[in-house]
């Protein structure tokens, strides 16, 4: 995974902002296109809490360009398994 995807200093926030409010979180960093990555935090929060109450489900990819014919085959693949897909399957 790409160092840029990670976002410790903001989930470590989120975490601390969840406890103060007297509640368990449960951070999960990975990269959302992986199969395997995606199921692996459902089967753990089920593990550890019985159920998922919530899903802060954070991540996008977005790349500008000038026309859409400008993106290739693998940039198109990567923004609908990130955009779309993750959000079927950790849902």
């Amino acid at each position: 995974m790409q160092e840029s995807l990670l976002e410790h200093d903001e989930a470590a926030e989120t975490r601390a902002l969840v406890e103060q409010a007297s509640r368990r979180a449960y951070l999960h960093a990975g990269d959302i296109q992986d199969a395997d990555h995606r199921r692996a935090p459902v089967r753990v929060t089920v593990g550890v809490f019985g159920r998922p109450d919530i899903l802060v489900n954070n991540a996008a990819h977005q790349v500008c360009c000038d026309a859409s014919e400008n993106n290739s085959d693998e940039e198109r693949e990567r923004t609908l398994r990130t955009n779309i897909h993750a959000m079927f399957y950790l849902c």
